[in-house]
């Protein structure tokens, strides 16, 4: 596809596109195809490129350590920069969470069953937690 396809079918600047896909070639998620009926393709085949890959590639870690640091507010540190604070070991415990299933997720799988997987995959991995966690919202 062209960077001109992508930004149309995803709603975004052609600009935009072409900085994101420049940015997957370089982590060899995507090659780059010259000539006539040029564009971008899979660097690999799809079931060998997981979402946590490519949302890596693109943004690095959905939590880090430093996260505390970014949002201190008025003070130089935040109130809850702390080795116990309960807020942190949450984050912590859902970024796990959140990074095994976007591990465990291939562009093959998302392509071929789109969201009938991410809630299987749920189910398995959380069991019954995710079930209700579902149905609050």
């Amino acid at each position: 596809m062209t960077c001109s396809e992508i930004a149309a079918k995803e709603g975004i600047s052609v600009p935009y596109a072409a900085k994101l896909m420049n940015i997957l070639k370089r982590a060899g998620l995507v090659i780059s195809v010259r000539g006539e009926k040029g564009g971008y393709q899979l660097g690999r085949d799809a079931t060998e490129i997981t979402v946590f890959q490519i949302l890596q590639a693109l943004g690095g870690s959905f939590y880090d350590e430093q996260f505390c640091e970014c949002f201190s507010g008025e003070r130089d540190q935040c109130v809850h920069y702390d080795t116990s604070c309960s807020l942190r070991s949450v984050w912590s415990v859902l970024a796990e969470h959140i990074q095994g299933v976007l591990e465990a997720t291939t562009l093959a799988e998302l392509a071929g069953k789109g969201e009938s997987i991410m809630g299987t995959m749920m189910r398995l991995r959380f069991g019954e937690q995710a079930l209700h966690m579902r149905k609050a919202v």
